[in-house]
């Protein structure tokens, strides 16, 4: 027999690995696939703005929310999160599975802001669109990675990718003081977010 005593050669467990255990409870997971270290302020008050978030391992999430980098005065946000339409190219659609009326303050840098929600449980593979609206001076808030293409990857390039940019996501023009849960998405009526970063959503386990 070769070797000598310890040093049996690798464990069963180092052979074979181990299976990543999923989001851990307590923490906080970007919705994406990759965020920036850049930042910058969403568009404009009273319009949500949609983002896909492909979900990597099965969780229930109890939180969403941004990463503030610089507070704006007096600003907070609502936040929910959509269904895809098969039916009109995935796009956000009918009223969020999930949503947070209340509204969180964006009002200290360099903080996460999180909403919370009574969660549904999400399986490992299946896409949902996270979408929030602001009010009072805009935050500046962490973007998704320029190089991400995070729309692109579920939408394809389409019409936006002309200018050099690609689409990121969708928008939708709701006032801040309309209840986000009421809010009935027809995918006929969303704009596209036609930039190559936008909103970096979070979520919270």
């Amino acid at each position: 027999m070769s070797g000598s005593v310890g040093s049996a050669g690798p464990s069963l467990l180092q052979i074979l690995g181990i299976n990543h255990p999923g989001n851990v409870p307590g923490g906080v997971y970007p919705c994406c696939a990759s965020v920036s270290s850049g930042a910058a302020a969403p568009g404009a008050t009273g319009t949500v703005y949609f983002m896909p978030f492909l979900v990597y391992f099965n969780c229930l999430p109890v939180s969403f929310g941004v990463r503030v980098s610089a507070l704006g005065a007096g600003s907070s946000f609502k936040i929910g999160v959509w269904n895809p339409d098969p039916a009109n190219g995935l796009k956000p659609a009918g009223l969020p599975i999930m949503s947070n009326n209340t509204g969180v303050a964006t009002t200290s840098n360099n903080t996460t802001a999180m909403a919370t929600i009574t969660g549904v449980y999400l399986n490992m593979g299946r896409l949902v669109w996270v979408g929030a609206k602001f009010t009072g001076t805009l935050p500046t808030v962490i973007q998704t990675n320029t190089s991400g293409l995070e729309g692109a990857r579920f939408l394809g390039l389409g019409a936006a990718s002309t200018g050099g940019g690609f689409t990121a996501g969708y928008s939708i023009a709701d006032a801040y003081a309309n209840d986000i849960s009421a809010l009935n998405v027809v995918p006929g009526s969303l704009a596209t977010i036609a930039n190559n970063a936008d909103i970096a959503y979070f979520f919270g386990t």
